[in-house]
């Protein structure tokens, strides 16, 4: 009937329209078309309410009941998917700003700015200004390098150590700490490329400060 097998399927609903289509519509602006995503026949339930095994559940990362396919803006941090493509290639899933391994379309933001720089923490490289990447200050316990998730508060005070600018609550600045005395770099209070990291520490790579260990234990001074 020269119309491939794959886009004539079946239809659930009984609306005339088979339920995988080429239809053009891309709701998510990913570049793959809505009719090839998954299966939603409209019959009022959820995508993932008619998959009976929950491990496959498809993803819902902001918990809209929108699945991500289906959800112009995934993580709901009010930037719509396609516009997180930070590095312009096209593609929004491989764009990780702040390095913590999330990338930047599943990473939420409610708009948060800790240190009040103008980058928002979830793109930020260093929520709390002190020089030391969020990524250093999180010891990786959960395996996935994002402070976001078990994040590690060292004095118990209730805020984690990259949101904390004195994270042994110790009276001396992390900042401060986290250097040699006669080696110290005051922050200069500018961040020419916005990564949220002050130009000061910005260095090779924009690796920040590497925390001095006095003491050559397994936890740095600060």
């Amino acid at each position: 009937d020269s119309v491939p097998d794959n886009n004539e399927g079946n239809d659930f609903n009984f609306d005339g329209i088979p339920d995988q289509t080429y239809t053009g519509v891309d709701t998510d602006g990913d570049g793959l078309d809505d009719g090839y995503e998954g299966s939603d026949v409209n019959d009022g339930f959820d995508v993932n309410d008619e998959i009976n095994d929950p491990a496959n559940d498809l993803p819902d990362t902001d918990g809209t009941e929108d699945v991500n396919y289906r959800d112009l803006d995934d993580d709901g941090d009010g930037i719509n998917t396609p516009d997180e493509d930070a590095n312009g290639d096209g593609d929004p899933t491989n764009d990780d700003t702040d390095g913590d391994g999330t990338p930047d379309y599943l990473d939420p933001t409610d708009g948060i700015d800790t240190d009040g720089d103008g980058v928002p923490d979830a793109t930020d490289l260093d929520d709390d200004n002190d020089g030391i990447l969020d990524v250093v200050e999180d010891p990786n316990t959960d395996g996935d390098n994002d402070p976001l998730t078990n994040p590690t508060d060292t004095d118990g005070d209730g805020i984690p150590n990259h949101l904390d600018i004195d994270a042994d609550n110790d009276g001396i600045p992390d900042n401060v700490e986290a250097q040699t005395t006669d080696g110290y770099i005051a922050p200069s209070g500018n961040d020419s490329d916005m990564d949220g990291l002050d130009d000061a520490y910005e260095g090779s790579g924009n690796q920040g400060l590497t925390p001095v260990n006095t003491d050559g234990t397994d936890t740095p001074d600060y």
